[in-house]
């Protein structure tokens, strides 16, 4: 695994690796009392969302879990580690990015805390209302757990005052279901189809009456031209009268009059 470890510094850095005796008690467990803690393979410490997503990449390709962690005040075991795992911990994702008073909305990152947050709301009059009991829980960890708390009677739990995420994600191929012959036994029946096609996904708008952009910082995935013409040619070879695109967006790109 030494290689593992060698990818991982190389994505956050030498000090925000750890493993074996570097490794911290508080990594290894959360507040559930009947759990007992487990050392894994390595705490990764990432800074920004793209380095998520290349410890995602290095997991997935060397077949490793990854489990996630803010706080660790968690009591339903939900960042306990696994033996031969990654855990990786929000501890350096901490700024509140944005207050906006207007519109009663924050934007941060996964490790800031529920304190860290009514400190920097309470001189301008507001609270985060979700108080689960214990304020040094982080807003990703809430967020993974829904929490809820005493308050809950009155202003919900977490799911209702999140309007948007940042997700990073491994990002695997996404096949053809065209390419890849989902649809030859239905063709082969005789009856004239219908194309739903996508040229893309996702959008980089975030329209109240739109789910598509309705995260944060939505990333728009393109298919390749090469991709898009194949289809194109199967579209015309198997005689589909009517091709719908599906996109969210389309139009929006300097590609999309060629298409």
């Amino acid at each position: 695994m030494a290689e593992v470890l060698t990818q991982l510094r190389k994505v956050v850095g030498d000090p925000n690796v750890l493993s074996g005796d570097a490794v911290h008690a508080d990594y290894t467990h959360d507040e559930a009392m009947t759990a007992r803690p487990v050392t894994p393979l390595a705490v990764v410490l990432p800074a920004s969302t793209a380095e998520v997503s290349e410890i995602l990449r290095v997991a997935s390709e060397n077949h490793l879990p990854v489990v996630v962690r803010g706080s660790g005040t968690g009591l339903s075991g939900g960042c306990l580690p696994v033996a031969d795992g990654i855990v990786l911990g929000f501890d350096r994702m901490r700024a509140i990015r944005e207050i906006d008073t207007e519109n009663q909305l924050a934007v941060v990152e996964p490790g800031v805390t529920l304190a860290e947050l009514d400190a920097a709301l309470a001189p301008l009059g507001l609270i985060y209302p979700v108080s689960p009991g214990e304020q040094s829980a982080s807003l990703g960890g809430n967020v993974a757990t829904n929490a809820g708390g005493m308050r809950a009677v009155r202003y919900g739990v977490t799911r209702h005052h999140v309007l948007g995420l940042e997700v990073a994600a491994r990002r695997v191929a996404l096949p053809s279901p065209f390419l890849r012959g989902d649809f030859d036994s239905l063709l082969a029946e005789g009856p004239r189809l219908i194309g739903l096609w996508e040229t893309n996904r996702g959008c980089p708008y975030s329209c109240t009456f739109c789910y598509w952009g309705s995260a944060v910082n939505t990333r728009v995935r393109s298919f390749d031209d090469e991709r898009l013409h194949a289809e194109i040619e199967w579209f015309g070879k198997n005689r589909i009268d009517y091709v719908y695109c599906a996109d969210a967006n389309f139009g929006i790109k300097s590609r999309d009059m060629e298409i």
